[in-house]
């Protein structure tokens, strides 16, 4: 926990935190090196009370949580939910990635593939980019009302979610799955073949087009170009400081609107000295 903040904008130096637990069975804070650090064992209510002390001046604040039983819970891999039956409900755990566009949900990744989790938007607020979280739902091939259901799979998902625990975390999803390629090659894959499990690593720059009442991303290499998929490029905000630069990307494949070739759907922009900028869209930040 934080114990003192400084503010050079309004002229605060080292305000002190002091932490109090009106149930230490339940909820604790025990100094751990240089840190404080809180922690909780069995279920119970607790009322903590925050001391803020600065120069002569005190104030307090008290918050009322509850300490809940840890669920244990785990679920199927990646690659495992993939194959599972279409209309099946499977329970796949994973590390999440990144947000979805256009859809309530988010991507979650592990060592064998990565997949799309559509959920409700009550479910979302409490995701985090590097959550790692167990769900439960239905295994589909999402396919839109509009476009053309002939010329493709569709997108494979699972749908109604339901998030059975989140351990949180600021966890690093694996990239052992993820493939490089060129936009060519991502341009050149059937759609009548099952792609949208899977994540790409490319170089292209990006492209903003800004109309009278819609806005778009794409990504360029050449001659080639993938539209990003979105209701409007207010969507990928994210990507605004990188419009004409070349970037290295993630990109996860997707085709929720029946389309004879894979938009894309960035998951990061991976910048020179490895930092990841991520797609946070739905997520809680």
């Amino acid at each position: 926990v934080v114990t003192e903040i400084s503010n050079d904008l309004i002229g605060i130096q080292q305000v002190d935190f002091e932490y109090t637990s009106s149930n230490t069975n339940s909820l604790y804070f025990a100094k751990e090196g240089d840190d404080l650090v809180m922690h909780t064992n069995e279920p119970g209510e607790v009322e903590i009370t925050i001391t803020a002390k600065y120069q002569t001046l005190t104030a307090e604040s008290k918050i009322n949580v509850t300490v809940e039983e840890t669920v244990i819970a785990s679920g199927v891999s990646v690659q495992e939910a993939v194959e599972a039956e279409v209309g099946e409900e499977v329970q796949v755990e994973g590390i999440v990635s990144s947000s979805l566009v256009n859809q309530d949900g988010f991507y979650i990744v592990d060592e064998t593939g990565i997949l799309a989790i559509k959920t409700t938007t009550d479910n979302l607020k409490d995701i985090h980019q590097g959550d790692k979280v167990v769900v439960k739902g239905t295994r589909i091939n999402y396919q839109g009302s509009k476009g053309n259901k002939e010329c493709n799979v569709g997108q494979i998902c699972i749908n109604d979610a339901e998030i059975v625990a989140n351990y949180y975390g600021n966890n690093e999803y694996s990239t052992a799955s993820f493939k490089e390629a060129t936009l060519e090659e991502l341009l050149a894959l059937d759609t009548l073949e099952h792609h949208t499990h899977e994540a790409y690593i490319v170089t292209a720059t990006i492209n903003f087009e800004d109309y009278t009442y819609y806005s778009m991303y794409s990504i360029k290499d050449g001659s080639s170009s993938m539209n990003l998929y979105c209701a409007n490029g207010g969507q990928y905000s994210f990507l605004k400081p990188y419009s004409g630069q070349k970037v290295k990307m993630e990109i996860a494949l997707c085709n929720w609107s029946n389309k004879d070739v894979f938009p894309g759907c960035v998951i990061s922009i991976i910048l020179e000295d490895g930092t990841k900028v991520y797609n946070e869209l739905n997520l809680a930040k």
